[in-house]
């Protein structure tokens, strides 16, 4: 993944609603995914992306883990990950430049 990648998922992150996200099993819509909604005018209000986004989530096994799947890959989820493979980027580097300092042959 490119940093150019990262920065482009890093941008859909913070545009999007923050998480956490959640599974939410209800008998109008069987299963919807809801995030915390921030508005000065409805505090506490919970956004619904699913059907906010339009998308359906069939009452199949696949439907539940696709719902599931979206949840846990929230924004907040999504901009941590991207934080670790930054923080792991700079470690690998700088175990790089130790090596190479001790004269240690490494392949790449």
């Amino acid at each position: 993944m490119t940093k150019d990648d990262r920065a482009a998922l890093r941008a859909l992150a913070t545009q999007a609603t923050p998480g956490p996200w959640e599974v939410v099993m209800g008998e109008r819509y069987p299963r919807q995914i809801r995030a915390p909604h921030v508005s000065p005018h409805k505090p506490g209000a919970i956004r619904d992306i699913t059907r906010w986004n339009g998308i359906s989530m069939p009452a199949s096994a696949e439907g539940q883990a696709n719902a599931a799947h979206m949840a846990a890959a929230d924004p907040s989820t999504l901009l941590r990950l991207l934080d670790a493979l930054d923080e792991a980027e700079v470690t690998i580097y700088r175990l790089k430049v130790m090596l190479s300092a001790a004269g240690k042959d490494f392949a790449p």
